[in-house]
């Protein structure tokens, strides 16, 4: 095993002189035209193109750098969405495309002079097997694997070498790269989305200063703004992992033989009627709902210790290692949804028994149950599996209400079912607009239109017209 290298950036070793370009006192690897297009998976004919059009600036005739590449790869993501040659090469002109084109290239290639080097030859300089480098690069490239490699995937191999070395298994490391772009990945998304949306657009042709400086300004903001909620959320997982360790030594875990199994409670909780509210309403109305939904779920899983998995859409999956905690939050959400004005109901469902850990996520057959219950969950229904029920045993505030065994769907048996109620607590009686799905207490009904002997009540205007006008098509309709 080859000795980790004592400085940052290695110079690049003579016999790969031959395949380096220098350029502007930098060695740069350079490729044919051909050897290009290959690379990128477009014809010769197509790259032509877009150098004729300035969309490509080959270093010399024949030639090009690992840059232009990648001013091929943005070009590719551009012409997908949509854009002509032209209209890319007017706007490359224009100015603004070309700056944002050299931030990029900034970022892509950071340092003085942007060296860059072949994934080969620095895999083989630190000392790492070849395929372990393979994978990890596949983990942390989001599957894409460039064979280039600039001064900040060095000391990323340069620290997986390090890792290694320290007895962290293999698996353990991919599962931690995966997590880690894909997490980072979002955080990156939002911050260019955001900035752009509410910075950029906001200021306008006429705004007293441009978005793009604005954005410009809080570039260096972000890698400190990271860090800092790495380091807060790595604080804050203390306690769940020092509870690991105190159920080991107490024996309440007992040994599975598989690697990241816990037990734990997984509850899902989502939105009664959210695609028809979505329909009737529109985008921009549904996402603030969801805003508030999410404020809500949020609220109530820190108070009972929980943590949220993720959420897809309008669906929360959570976590907690006690049943008793689950149903709690499960409780609370339900309250307060039903206390909202002008809000949808909500479904809960919730199972407890073994899960798997696996890259940021939690897998197995109690999370699909999970699922599954909720799905069978009517509005205002918190349903608990008898595996929850009897782990929780006795608990005086809580109501347990058996329901009949049913078939889940995917679940080979039926299932043992209960309809969980603070004591005393009743269903609320609240009308439903039979549009949107909308829960209305009595200041959030706008109209009323009788139809059969059944009057019905209306969040807004534009829901009682869309029913006047087809009041079939909404009544009896199955959420």
């Amino acid at each position: 095993m080859k000795s980790l290298p004592s400085q940052r950036v290695p110079p690049i070793l003579a016999q790969g002189k031959k395949n380096l370009l220098w350029y502007e006192g930098m060695m740069y690897p350079r490729m044919s035209l051909d050897e290009f297009a290959q690379r990128l998976d477009e014809s010769i004919e197509r790259v032509r193109e877009w150098r004729e059009a300035g969309l490509i600036d080959a270093v010399s005739s024949g030639t090009a750098g690992h840059e232009d590449l990648e001013r091929g790869r943005l070009l590719q993501g551009l012409l997908a969405r949509g854009f002509s040659v032209e209209v890319i090469a007017r706007s490359l002109r224009s100015g603004e495309l070309a700056s944002r084109v050299e931030e990029f290239l900034a970022a892509r290639f950071p340092g003085e002079g942007r060296p860059a080097r072949r994934l080969a030859e620095v895999v083989d300089e630190i000392g790492l097997a070849p395929d372990v480098a393979e994978r990890v690069w596949r983990a942390a490239a989001g599957g894409r694997v460039d064979d280039i490699v600039n001064t900040d995937d060095h000391r990323f191999l340069t620290t997986v070498r390090v890792v290694l070395d320290a007895g962290v298994p293999e698996e353990a490391l991919l599962q931690l790269v995966q997590v880690w772009g894909d997490s980072l990945g979002r955080a990156a998304e939002a911050a260019t989305r955001l900035m752009h949306f509410y910075v950029h657009e906001a200021a306008g042709p006429g705004g007293s200063r441009p978005g793009a400086d604005v954005a410009r300004d809080l570039v260096p903001l972000l890698e400190p703004t990271v860090l800092y909620f790495l380091r807060r959320r790595y604080v804050e997982s203390f306690p769940g992992d020092m509870a690991l360790h105190l159920a080991e030594e107490a024996g309440e875990r007992g040994a599975s033989g598989v690697v990241g199994q816990i037990d734990a409670a997984i509850v899902f909780v989502d939105l009664a009627s959210f695609t028809p509210l979505t329909e009737a309403m529109g985008d921009a109305e549904a996402a603030h709902v969801l805003q508030r939904f999410a404020a809500l779920v949020r609220d109530a899983a820190g108070r009972a210790s929980g943590q949220i998995v993720k959420q897809i859409g309008d669906a929360f999956m959570m976590l907690f290692h006690n049943p008793r905690s689950a149903i709690g939050c499960a409780l609370d959400i339900e309250n307060g949804a039903a206390t909202e004005l002008r809000f949808p109901a909500v479904r809960v469902g919730v199972h407890w028994g073994p899960v798997l850990y696996r890259e940021g996520d939690y897998v197995g057959s109690t999370v699909n149950v999970a699922s599954r219950v909720a799905g069978a969950a009517d509005r205002h229904d918190v349903l608990v599996t008898a595996a929850v029920r009897s782990a929780v045993g006795a608990v005086a505030e809580w109501d347990f209400a058996p329901l009949p065994r049913r078939r889940l769907k995917g679940v080979a048996d039926d299932v043992e079912l209960f309809a969980v109620r603070r004591h005393g607590a009743v269903r609320p009686g609240l009308a439903i607009d039979p549009v949107c799905g909308m829960e209305l207490h009595p200041p959030d009904i706008v109209a009323r239109l009788a139809v059969g002997g059944t009057d019905h009540a209306f969040c807004s205007a534009a829901c009682w017209r869309l029913f006047e006008a087809a009041p079939g098509h909404y009544v009896g309709r199955k959420e």
